[in-house]
């Protein structure tokens, strides 16, 4: 998430069931789950959501859901704090033509058709989400009557998902960005092979607030930051970024230059006798009956309250530790991974071997050479694979075989620092909470 840095994050095929959420550090889930599973499926399956930034919600901008009613389908309304910026987003998912579950995508369209008609009063809209729709080369808007340019063809396949697509296009004055801004690529690599299927919509008259599109395939995605993969995602990453015009409503908002340094207080090393001195007391009580005292009158209160917050501030200097921090990193932490333990050389080879071979299949025009670039893609995906699941294998079984002789021998010190070494007691102190909810509904922490 760090390293890709986006405001506004969408999801499709979640595979959430029922209420549950994403919980992702520094953001927040809007989803928007199947309410209906068959009964014998392991998982969930389809639904749709949005990840955005904590920081952002209710300082920069409030988020409203505006429709969960339609299957695959969410719709959230975005309007700025101060500001009469207002936008609708959509996040969409339609199943592939012969998908087990039914759908209509006549249906699937008909509706997000009546909900752009319904919403678009409300400000801009943006559409995006994985339509499982194949265009061709056949066009999304009228030609002579839109005066929108034609977009650049990667995939050439066209299937009844990408006809019913375009006609939403035509009849709602929709244009998609693949092709006509910034860096294209496939949306969809596998084995099976490569297709554009997902798509970013807007309005004909918002083509212009555009300034950024780039298609980032998975296996790209993952040399940037460096991971070592175990599986690969076949749908790539679409990223853009728009440019939003609004006005302030009449308040004053502080503007941070790039050479204003911020100050961030190290509140774990606070100390015990904070506002504990006898010359701060008396202040400290002054404050608090002058915003008792002045309750009749709201100016008296705010500035009670502003006299209130500088002694608290002129406390902290002095008693708080803080580092000064850059305004435009404050908010980028950083990227640490954890390397695969059982990551070697032989794996990166071959992990480097099959990005190579899949970038020379993507990029390649040649009907003689693409069958066989094809296949060396799959040969060298697969071996990877296979390499991946053996090495990690042995990875586990010298561990196990590791603690069979530690818990053999006499000293069980050593069993147990190993059991700690290999990250048990850490995973259970993050991710465990030692809490519960009882019947009555209270959270209850008594051990």
């Amino acid at each position: 998430m760090n390293s890709v840095n986006c405001d506004i994050i969408g999801l499709c095929e979640t595979f959430l069931v029922s209420n549950n959420v994403l919980d992702i550090p520094g953001y927040k889930w809007f989803g928007n789950n199947r309410k209906q599973i068959h009964r014998r499926s392991k998982r969930g399956n389809g639904g749709v959501g949005f990840l955005i930034k904590r920081d952002l919600i209710g300082t920069v901008f409030n988020i409203k859901v505006l429709d969960t009613s339609i299957e695959d389908i969410l719709w959230l309304h975005i309007t700025g704090m101060g500001t009469d910026l207002s936008m609708c987003i959509a996040i969409c998912y339609l199943p592939p033509e012969g998908s087990t579950r039914p759908n209509e995508a006549e249906a699937f369209f008909e509706n997000l058709t009546n909900q752009i008609y319904e919403y678009q009063q409300l400000g801009s809209i943006q559409i995006f989400g994985d339509f499982n729709a194949r265009c061709a080369d056949d066009s999304d808007t009228v030609e002579w009557v839109d005066g929108i340019g034609p977009r650049e063809i990667l995939d050439f396949n066209k299937n009844h998902h990408g006809k019913l697509f375009l006609d939403f296009l035509v009849v709602t004055n929709f244009v998609m960005l693949n092709g006509r801004v910034g860096v294209q690529d496939f949306t969809s690599i596998s084995t099976k092979g490569k297709a554009v299927v997902d798509y970013v919509c807007v309005p004909h008259e918002s083509l212009e607030t555009i300034k950024h599109f780039n298609v980032l395939t998975m296996t790209d995605a993952i040399a940037d930051i460096k991971l070592q993969p175990t599986s690969i995602p076949d749908h790539s990453m679409l990223i853009w970024e728009i440019h939003v015009d609004y006005k302030f409503n009449q308040r004053q908002h502080d503007v941070i230059s790039p050479g204003h340094s911020l100050k961030r207080y190290q509140l774990r090393e606070t100390p015990d006798d904070f506002l504990s001195f006898s010359n701060i007391d008396p202040l400290l009580y002054e404050k608090i009956t002058a915003i008792e005292g002045n309750l009749q009158c709201q100016k008296d209160i705010q500035r009670a309250y502003s006299d209130f917050l500088e002694l608290i501030k002129t406390e902290m200097d002095i008693k708080i530790p803080c580092k000064k921090t850059s305004a435009l990193n404050f908010d980028i932490k950083k990227n640490n991974r954890t390397r695969k333990p059982y990551w070697n050389v032989e794996l990166a080879a071959q992990w480097s071997h099959a990005r190579n071979c899949e970038k020379l299949w993507l990029k390649s025009n040649s009907h003689v050479n693409k069958g066989k670039l094809k296949s060396e893609f799959c040969q060298a995906r697969k071996c990877f694979d296979q390499l991946h699941r053996k090495v990690k294998r042995q990875y586990r079984q010298k561990l196990q075989d590791e603690l069979t002789e530690k818990f053999e021998c006499t000293n069980s010190t050593e069993f147990w620092k190993t059991i700690g070494q290999i990250g048990i007691s850490n995973y259970r102190q993050n991710k465990i909470p030692w809490a519960v909810i009882n019947e009555e509904g209270s959270l209850v922490t008594d051990p």
